[in-house]
């Protein structure tokens, strides 16, 4: 009898493991919201020019590409004020930050482990910092609103209508950051792959920013109340 006893000691023991609850397991269960210290890690030293928009008529904005030299590892760009779009030629990292030299958005452009482009409003007191690639074309883009968005920074108002909105990703895993000034910030996650795929719930105002990290294209389905 030994061993059926030991056997059921088990069962009774990942029963028990399996009925646990926690903030973090039941937030990420309901929505797919990362919270708690992982949370806190990924929104730390973010930049409050975040909330800051550039003059969308974009009528100074600069359109470059910048090339990185045989000697160089990085180079560091600025350019004036506007909404960009940052397109890589071939693969490597990108970093915009502050005059403070906070960040305000990075990633990896190019490649099987980055993403296609990154659009965000930059200011010409901020800094492009890339290196990996052979060249970095900075393009101005008009502003309109937008229910498909790729990775980078968008404000609800300007390029999303405020709403409730059902959010998938056709690919990939990454995350959707949220920024309010007067609430903490948001973090959830998308994944999507031949095994599965999950989406989200959130309900967006006027004033707020998704980030869009990691993740060629996020989509927003509207939820009618």
């Amino acid at each position: 009898m030994k061993p059926f006893i030991l056997l059921f000691g088990s069962v009774l023991l990942l029963t028990g493991c399996t009925d646990r609850s926690t903030p973090v397991i039941d937030s990420y269960q309901g929505n797919f919201e990362i919270v708690g210290e992982e949370k806190s890690q990924m929104v730390q030293n973010v930049s409050e020019q975040l909330f800051e928009t550039s003059d969308r008529s974009n009528d100074n904005a600069s359109n470059i590409e910048e090339f990185l030299e045989h000697d160089e590892d990085r180079t560091t760009i600025s350019v004036n004020s506007g909404r960009y779009k940052l397109v890589p030629n071939g693969s490597g990292n990108v970093y915009v930050s502050d005059e403070n030299n906070d960040i305000i958005f990075s990633g990896v452009l190019g490649s099987r482990y980055g993403v296609p482009t990154m659009t965000l409003d930059i200011q010409d007191t901020d800094n492009i910092l890339f290196d990996g690639l052979a060249s970095l074309s900075i393009q101005p883009v008009e502003t309109e609103m937008k229910t498909e968005l790729g990775a980078g920074i968008w404000h609800v108002g300007k390029d999303i209508q405020a709403g409730t909105y059902e959010i998938s990703s056709p690919e990939g895993l990454g995350y959707v950051h949220i920024y309010d000034l007067n609430e903490e910030p948001e973090v959830y996650e998308l994944l999507t792959n031949e095994m599965s795929s999950n989406t989200i719930t959130i309900n967006l105002e006027k004033g707020e920013v998704v980030k869009v990290q990691k993740l060629p294209v996020i989509l927003l389905n509207p939820v009618e109340s």
